[in-house]
């Protein structure tokens, strides 16, 4: 009889490793995955990294790699083709809810807290309820200037600390703004002059410092405000549901969240266990599959919140309790050998 010899997995510590195969899918030049594996995972298992960057092509070549994790941060299935032949290789990693192949990996979390302990970020604390929020637009999308649209239709507008940048160039997208025209017919003239005038709504970040740095904030947007109406990369039905660093930045600063985006963010947020304010919040918005209505919904329930804020419906101290709950959940958390182990069962 051959004894078997036991396999011997070394301590994880610096070993996994982002790989470079031969491949004809675009690749990600930085260790992403690899650097919050160290920061955040403990456990006792080493990988081979394959960073995606962007795939178009189904019919794609790669030369074998062993024990393999190919990881893919973006949430557009246009970006990562040819998972079948992947997961023939080894495990895929992405950041959509909505993608049945694959594993789900909140890498956008621990990004956000990569930079947070990188950058010295200062997170904000809870303080008395204020009756105003916060909207954050990088990227001038259909569904961005939809919020703006919306938000100025509702007579809400006022009340937010709310930006619109020009970032990656996309003003000059002239599709994006057509699509969003023919779904309105007319907007204020305040849209107007950003579109055709590039009048920029700013805050704290120009586009050169949003390109810079898009992690860190001014504390005093979330101190002056208690909402955030979230805007997330995605939000049409097509694309599923992108779930990046936007979802997390409200629930680490101490703000109820209001979100544009998929229809699975908030499901996701109460299976990782956070408070989503279901008794304070009308979040039937999620429900809707329609993303124009329900933006229109979200907006809607942004108004009466404020609403409810401005008349003391809503036990103050209680509600600053449940945000510093979340955010003692979000800096609580690690990449667990659970969700690892996941990823090494064939």
């Amino acid at each position: 009889m051959v004894a078997r010899e036991e396999t011997i997995v070394p301590y994880f510590g610096n070993k996994s490793q982002t790989v470079v195969p031969n491949t004809s899918m675009e690749l990600c030049p930085s260790d992403r995955l690899v650097t919050q594996l160290e920061n955040w995972y403990d456990g006792d298992h080493t990988f081979n990294v394959v960073e995606i960057l962007e795939n178009q092509d189904p019919e794609i070549t790669i030369d074998p790699v062993n024990n393999v994790l190919f990881h893919h941060t973006e949430g557009d299935t246009a970006y990562i083709q040819g998972l079948d032949k992947l997961e023939k290789m080894g495990t895929v990693l992405h950041c959509n809810k909505e993608w049945t192949q694959g594993h789900y990996f909140d890498y956008w979390l621990f990004d956000y807290k990569t930079r947070i302990d990188d950058l010295n970020i200062q997170l904000n604390k809870p303080h008395e309820l204020k009756p105003s929020f916060l909207c954050f637009n990088g990227r001038p999308d259909v569904h961005r200037y939809l919020t703006l649209h919306y938000l100025m239709k509702n007579k809400i507008f006022d009340k937010g600390y709310v930006s619109f940048l020009n970032r990656y160039g996309q003003i000059t997208n002239k599709t994006n703004w057509d699509t969003f025209m023919n779904i309105v017919g007319d907007t204020p003239a305040m849209l107007k002059r950003i579109f055709y005038d590039k009048k920029l709504l700013l805050l704290d970040k120009t586009d050169n410092e949003l390109a810079r740095n898009d992690r860190d904030h001014s504390y005093h947007l979330y101190e002056n405000t208690s909402v955030s109406l979230v805007t997330e990369t995605y939000c049409d039905n097509e694309k599923g549901t992108f779930i990046t660093e936007k979802t997390w930045k409200p629930i680490a600063n101490c703000h109820i969240p209001i979100y544009i985006g998929g229809t699975e963010i908030l499901n996701h947020l109460r299976e990782k266990g956070y408070d989503t304010f279901d008794d304070v919040v009308d979040n039937n918005y999620e429900n809707e599959k329609d993303f124009i209505i329900r933006i229109q919904r979200a907006i809607k329930s942004l108004e009466d919140l404020l609403n409810k804020i401005e008349k003391k419906k809503i036990n103050d101290n209680e509600i600053q309790e449940r945000l510093l709950s979340n955010q003692k959940r979000f800096m609580k958390e690690k990449i667990t050998k659970r969700t690892v182990n996941k990823w090494i069962r064939k």
